[in-house]
């Protein structure tokens, strides 16, 4: 199959990011895509953030139609690969690709991922902070037929494992909210703050944080465990390629077990979850706290802090790397309302199958997703041939 560059396959463009002193430049209606919006998924319906016309318009050149390519090119986050699923802009750290009209914008979503890991390497090697710029993002090499039907036929045996992972991502979106409405018909702790020991719910009690949390230093040392990372979303295994980069010496990260509580880096929004395998390591940089059980269940502390999470973002502070990390200090002095173990206890009857559910699907996602990798490369350089009108 041949090779062609980047550049050669649609119209590369570097984001730009208004003038953040400008407060009219932001909020407004257009989607401004920056790296918090990528995820594990294929597309991005839709941005955090957003700007203004006149914020659209003091960025010139740098509108993104829908179906386009987008790929993170800065930062520790560099080489991960979406399509936008709307019209919009993005920041610097966002190199975009406009396919032409003869190429299908499936196909070089694909091609570009394929080659994901090159942009990481060459990120990595470039300065102290991990750049590729626009030039040298353009002259990477990808695999690419000549005929659009040739890659749409390659896609589409590709889209289909995408297509599984989505549907499964919002079923799992379902059932989290749905222990969500549960825990908040059974545990609104809306009002808490303003209640004195003497109003408190009978049963329940307020205690500081420092009173059921133990901070764990633990290494890892030379033991063998999977590299974990906390998103927003929870704590997910991290990519092996991007583990070994993170650290010369794995030996060092933190040692993580079963119903740890773990905050990881964070920029704008709070990265934590309670660790649900039974052993793993994350980043020297974590911090990981024991929770005492006989207190407070790990699954609704979670639960807590995820419905509440305005209450805990004073806990960031600035980090010496990209992101922030948490002030342990600010965390141990908060208060918590703790329910009697017996309304713990009853939630989690409820909630744990519904809990068990979104697992089953998460591993279904990751079986889903190590077929498509390993297709990848094999359809891309043709060792996998495809025939065109293929289903």
């Amino acid at each position: 199959m041949r090779k062609v560059r980047i550049g050669d396959v649609g119209e590369v463009i570097t984001g730009k990011t208004p003038k953040t002193s400008v407060s009219e430049y932001y909020n407004g209606n257009f989607p401004f895509l920056t790296p918090v919006d990528f995820s594990s998924l294929k597309i991005i319906k839709d941005t955090k953030k957003t700007i203004s016309q006149t914020g659209l318009e003091s960025i010139k050149k740098c509108f993104i139609p829908k179906n386009s390519i987008c790929v993170t090119c800065i930062g520790s986050d560099m080489g991960k690969v979406a399509v936008n699923m709307m019209d919009c802009a993005t920041n610097q750290q966002i190199n975009s690709v406009i396919p032409y009209k003869e190429n299908d914008y499936n196909f070089i979503y694909y091609a570009i991922k394929n080659v994901s890991h090159l942009i990481k390497r060459m990120g990595e090697a470039s300065t102290a902070v991990p750049i590729v710029n626009k030039t040298d993002f353009s002259n990477i090499y990808i695999y690419c037929p000549q005929k659009k039907e040739e890659q749409i036929a390659i896609s589409k045996k590709l889209k289909y494992y995408d297509a599984k992972i989505e549907t499964n991502t919002e079923k799992i979106s379902l059932y989290s909210e749905l222990i969500q409405s549960v825990y908040q018909k059974l545990f609104d702790t809306t009002y808490a703050d303003d209640l004195s020991n003497d109003e408190i719910i009978k049963g329940w009690r307020k205690k500081p944080f420092k009173d059921f949390l133990k901070l764990s230093t633990e290494k890892i040392g030379s033991e063998k465990a999977p590299v974990y990372s906390a998103t927003n979303n929870g704590i997910t295994l991290r990519d092996e390629k991007f583990s070994k980069k993170l650290s010369k010496s794995l030996n060092n990260n933190k040692k993580i077990v079963q119903d740890d509580l773990i905050f990881g880096l964070s920029r704008e929004i709070l990265n934590f979850g309670v660790f649900k395998d039974t052993i793993g390591s994350v980043s020297p940089a974590y911090q990981i706290f024991k929770i005492d059980k006989t207190v407070i269940l790990p699954f609704i502390l979670e639960l807590e802090i995820r419905s509440n999470m305005y209450k805990y973002m004073d806990i960031l502070q600035l980090g010496a790397r990209e992101g922030q990390g948490i002030r342990k200090e600010y965390l141990f002095q908060k208060d918590f309302l703790v329910p009697p173990m017996e309304l713990q206890l009853r939630f989690e009857e409820i909630a744990r199958p519904i809990e068990w559910k979104i697992a089953n699907l998460k591993e279904e996602n990751e079986v889903l997703a190590e077929i498509r990798d390993t297709l990848l490369p094999k359809l891309m350089s043709g060792e996998l041939p495809v025939e065109v009108g293929e289903n």
